[in-house]
């Protein structure tokens, strides 16, 4: 891809533990911003494993918040949406057009949160 000056296209890629039933991650640092900051285009994951006993009483709740702590994009994974297949990536949804642009150095933070434990086979 030729360089366009002025501008530049960064992909990012963070690796999370297999999630034992039950656990969660809070406020995990999973990137900052370059000095000139960025303007984030789309989150989404790409499971390494399956993922069991998802549905509307057990659902997976992913978020990623800026550097104040404010939602960029979240997602609900329950009975009617379930998490991608094994190696599929699925993009996270819209982003909030405040918040997913980031200051010099601005962190860029993960929430996972899991309902009532279950078997959760997949790293985030």
């Amino acid at each position: 891809m030729p360089f366009i000056e002025g501008s530049a296209r960064l992909v990012y890629a963070y690796e999370v533990e297999n999630l034992a039933a039950g656990a969660d991650i809070a406020d995990r640092a999973i990137w900052a911003a370059p000095s000139g900051g960025a303007v984030l285009t789309r989150v989404g994951i790409v499971p390494q494993g399956s993922s069991a006993g998802i549905d509307d009483a057990n659902t997976a709740v992913l978020n990623v918040e800026d550097g104040s702590g404010n939602s960029v994009v979240s997602k609900t994974y329950n009975t009617a949406a379930q998490p991608p297949a094994a190696g599929v990536y699925a993009d996270l949804g819209s982003l909030s057009a405040t918040h997913a642009l980031l200051t010099a150095n601005e962190v860029l933070r993960l929430d996972v949160t899991q309902a009532p434990p279950r078997t959760c086979r997949r790293s985030w």
